[in-house]
């Protein structure tokens, strides 16, 4: 049970720190781009690729589209991992309540102890007060066949009939302690046989929950990937689109102040 406690434990803190380094990640991409819009300077290098270099902006504009959805994922990812930290959480918290159970199985194994110690000595006392009657018994008969009634054989006599009351005690309690150690056996054997039905049902719950969990924190991650993937390959299809010469071309159209060279300066010779 403490295994499995500590193993739970050990989940849980580590999905929380995964949870933080996927929404330290996204916040970091968001305000990567969110950067890139604050800055004037870089906006007027954007305008003026976008004016002259249409192709390269337009992919370059499509990368800064895509990490903003790469950001979302893992936002996504995180907010994943943190509802199942506070599912497991629960599922841990049963830890106090299995703790009950254990107490209470404990509580009634001490009182068994308890009541087996004080059983053992009233067998003790009880097979010692029978043997203390028996001798008393032959001391008696062995006095009255070989001598007549007298104080002395009285005095025997009352010893022996004391010590038959002190045996039927002694067997009383004797019977009362083990009549009261069966009753506490079958409440401890209750409680022991409750407790473990229950621990086996927790275990077994808590064994299919962390694997369907963490299944849950694998396809979570698997799709951050499939989707990242994707948000790169449009980047891609947009970077295949590029053409070098075509963008040269544009430029050259857009900026160009003829279509003929200047004529060289000549020397003029003054007259």
């Amino acid at each position: 049970m403490k295994c499995s406690h500590k193993m739970g434990k050990d989940i849980e803190e580590y999905l929380k720190a995964l949870a933080k380094i996927e929404i330290e990640y996204s916040k970091s991409l968001s305000r990567l781009n969110k950067m890139l819009r604050k800055r004037p300077r870089l906006w007027m290098s954007f305008i003026y690729l976008a004016i002259f270099f249409r192709k390269i902006s337009q992919a370059w504009q499509e990368f800064k589209l895509q990490m903003e959805h790469v950001a979302s994922n893992h936002e996504e990812v995180s907010h994943i991992l943190n509802n199942q930290v506070e599912s497991l959480r629960l599922i841990n918290d049963k830890h106090e309540e299995r703790r009950k159970m254990k107490d209470s199985v404990k509580k009634c194994q001490t009182a068994k102890s308890t009541i087996y110690t004080r059983t053992l000595t009233a067998e003790k006392n009880y097979s010692q007060k029978c043997k203390e009657k028996e001798q008393l018994k032959k001391q008696y008969e062995s006095i009255k066949m070989t001598t007549a009634a007298n104080k002395e054989s009285e005095k025997l006599f009352n010893k022996y009939q004391k010590a038959i009351q002190t045996t039927d005690q002694a067997d009383c309690a004797y019977k009362t302690s083990i009549d009261q150690l069966e009753e506490q056996r079958k409440q401890w054997e209750k409680e022991m046989t409750n407790a473990c039905v229950t621990f086996q049902r927790d275990e077994e719950e808590r064994i299919h929950f962390e694997r369907e969990l963490l299944w849950i924190v694998c396809n979570a991650r698997s799709q951050a990937c499939v989707d990242d993937d994707k948000a790169y390959e449009n980047i891609r299809q947009q970077l295949e689109l590029c053409d070098i010469q075509d963008d040269i071309r544009d430029f050259i159209n857009n900026n160009r102040t003829g279509h003929i060279r200047p004529a060289p300066i000549l020397y003029n010779e003054s007259k």
